[in-house]
């Protein structure tokens, strides 16, 4: 079995071919091999890739899902159109075929996901599709992601299979991570959405200097959801974080990487019943405010060591069904061992403490025996709040060997504080920002509010 830790690739590392050239592919997949990611998925709004990615790939030990270019769209059925399509796609498998990275195929990217697709061609284009390459690979074939939108279930498909874990994002607020994640039951998930701000001095190579901070409208012209990236700082920290631009940048990285270690550990958990995850994106092929760990100009987020971290084929992992918790209640959490390996480990012991302002206020450790491609829980663990708690607290676990080394660690950081109350405060900020989209629907001046009234 090969779980799929595994993220969108996002395009060519520039959008201008021009840009291109082998260094920036040898660069930044040797970061995705560093990030322990072991996938990378080829995003169907963007072409296959080049012959020396699928090289560096094979070279690296990096498996390749493939999406041929055919993304969102209703797709008309004539044979004309059809068989123009069919011939992209046997040219692509033909010159790609050889390479043993490229362990998937598929058809469309989110083409059965509104009422204008069920009534269009598109379930019986991406079925021609997978009955014509299969006569020229033996490389495994799927319809499209995903398969589980209402819209595709409305055509025949199941529930359960997959789904795209992007509404967390696009809710704005409306759902806090511990809500969102656990409740998607599925095999697998092809993409799952978490933003953030790069860092400073590469947000000063596209942004004027004028518009850095306070913001100003070039930000949203480079993709930044501002309202989602404020209401999500005060998800993860209780605070917008508005002080000063580094703060607000650095939030928002931070932002990103407690979602990415929240969500990707629940579906790594899941192991045996859930095939794989997909960050969306690892990085992006324009100057942007959105998706990448590692930013345009090939420079890491804070996202990307979390991403490292949570990615470790052998890991300690902390289960627990919310971030905040009220002053003289009882936390309590669930401790589990991940193990992609294709082998074993006995004799470990996994240590854990709970601290608070740098102290440690409880400890344990569990004997564990690991068992060969494997998520287990090991067990549990508890901690009462003092009655006078603020702030936040911590929870830090190592694995280690029998000898005392560390194999690997992870780290937590909670809140003290009341889950109801933040949640109304977070949809309360959510309805403000709705109040602007809908006077000034999609365009950027809904951050701007008062530029759409000047004359």
């Amino acid at each position: 079995r090969h779980f799929l830790r595994s993220a969108c690739w996002g395009g060519q590392p520039s959008f201008f071919y021009g840009r291109n050239n082998l260094k920036k592919y040898e660069d930044r997949l040797a970061m995705v091999k560093e990030a322990n990611i072991n996938n990378l998925r080829i995003f169907g709004w963007h072409p296959p890739e080049i012959p020396d990615f699928y090289r560096i790939c094979d070279e690296l030990g990096i498996t390749v899902w493939t999406n041929f270019t055919l993304a969102t769209q209703a797709y008309p059925e004539d044979q004309e159109f059809i068989d123009g399509v069919l011939h992209e796609c046997v040219a692509t498998v033909k010159e790609r075929r050889n390479h043993p990275s490229n362990i998937f195929w598929m058809g469309g990217e989110e083409v059965f996901f509104s009422g204008a697709h069920e009534r269009s061609g598109n379930k019986k284009l991406m079925e021609v599709i997978g009955e014509t390459v299969a006569e020229y690979t033996n490389v495994p074939y799927g319809l499209a992601s995903p398969l589980s939108s209402q819209s595709a279930q409305n055509i025949g498909f199941k529930a359960h299979e997959s789904v795209h874990a992007n509404e967390h994002y696009y809710q704005g607020g409306l759902e806090f991570m511990e809500e969102y994640y656990p409740a998607l039951d599925v095999c697998i998930i092809p993409e799952l959405t978490a933003a953030s701000a790069p860092s400073i001095p590469s947000l000063k190579k596209f942004i004027p200097e004028d518009e850095l901070w306070p913001m100003g409208p070039s930000w949203a012209y480079h993709w930044a959801d501002i309202d989602i990236l404020i209401n999500l700082n005060y998800e993860v920290f209780g605070d917008y974080k508005m002080g000063s631009l580094e703060e607000f940048v650095e939030a928002t990285q931070m932002a990103q990487a407690t979602v990415i270690q929240f969500a990707l550990e629940t579906y790594r958990r899941r192991k045996g019943r859930m095939s794989g995850v997909s960050l969306c994106h690892f990085i992006t092929h324009v100057p942007d405010i959105k998706w990448g760990v590692v930013d345009y100009y090939g420079e890491k987020k804070i996202a990307f060591d979390w991403l490292k971290r949570t990615y470790e084929p052998l890991l300690p992992s902390l289960h627990f069904a919310k971030r905040r918790w009220n002053a003289g209640s009882e936390f309590t959490a669930d401790l589990w061992i991940l193990n992609d390996r294709q082998y074993g480990f006995d004799g470990l012991t996994l240590d854990w403490q709970v601290l608070k302002d740098g102290a440690v206020q409880k400890e344990g450790s569990v004997a564990a025996d690991v068992e060969t491609d494997s998520a287990k829980k090991f067990s549990d663990l508890s901690w009462t709040l003092p009655a006078d708690a603020e702030g936040t607290f911590e929870v830090a676990l190592s694995l280690k060997d029998k000898d005392g080394k560390e194999l690997s660690n992870n780290h937590y950081t909670l809140l003290v504080g009341d889950q109801d109350e933040a949640k109304a405060k977070s949809i309360e900020y959510l309805n403000g920002a709705l109040e602007k989209f809908f006077k000034c629907g999609h365009s950027i001046y809904r951050f701007f509010p008062e530029m759409w009234d000047m004359d």
